[in-house]
């Protein structure tokens, strides 16, 4: 009978920490929903008063890639480390240089956007969605800008690529979040990737990658 009379506040105080566990959670559950709720009006409202682009200018490349390269030597080949110094480096440029490095790489994507670098993305990544061949051209561009240059423009070079630590971030996802970090409302829309494709062939078809690309099929395939 003794043990069964202290068995008793044991049980109460089991039950009471299951409800209160319930309870709680569920408070967590509605709070998390609120939060939720609030970023998805925050974000509705910083898209429906985005800006389309007026400053077209393009930020001068010499020191672009000046800055990629003092960055790059610092990021010891990791492309995760790259991202993190290039931020804290763009987070103290002003807004309207911002948009000109953005113009200048949505530039460079056009310029040096090719059927076999589309091709290799296609492999590398499994997917045919262009900003995985943007975020490739990303990783190029953080070695410095002859390997980004020749890498695009060489199939040769192209199908010895060699990825490490590489995050699904690009430069302009960089440039966007510090735009708005400093602005508090989105960069302007840019209509450049309207004419991305049009100084592109005909693209690879899937059975063709394996024989363009033998030693990237082998590596990532």
């Amino acid at each position: 009978m003794e043990n069964n009379l202290y068995l008793i506040p044991i049980a109460m105080i089991l039950i009471f920490r299951f409800f209160k566990y319930i309870y709680d959670n569920k408070i967590s559950k509605e709070a998390d929903e609120k939060m939720n709720q609030n970023r998805k009006n925050e974000i509705k409202k910083l898209i429906k008063n985005r800006e389309e682009r007026t400053n077209d200018n393009i930020f001068e490349e010499k020191v672009f890639w000046e800055i990629i390269e003092t960055i790059s030597l610092k990021s010891k080949n990791s492309y995760k480390n790259f991202i993190g110094l290039l931020k804290d480096k763009l987070v103290t440029i002003n807004s309207e240089e911002l948009i000109e490095i953005d113009n200048l790489i949505l530039d460079m994507y056009k310029k040096y956007l090719t059927k076999e670098i589309i091709g290799a993305s296609q492999i590398i990544f499994k997917s045919t969605d262009i900003h995985f061949t943007f975020l490739l051209m990303n990783y190029l561009i953080s070695k410095n800008q002859v390997i980004f240059k020749n890498t695009c423009l060489n199939i040769e070079l192209i199908d010895k690529i060699k990825i490490e630590n590489l995050i699904p971030i690009t430069i302009n996802d960089l440039i966007e979040d510090c735009y708005l970090i400093l602005n508090n409302k989105l960069i302007p829309k840019s209509d450049v990737k309207k004419n991305y494709f049009e100084n592109i062939e005909k693209l690879y078809s899937e059975k063709e990658l394996p024989d363009v690309f033998p030693k990237l099929w082998m590596e990532f395939a």
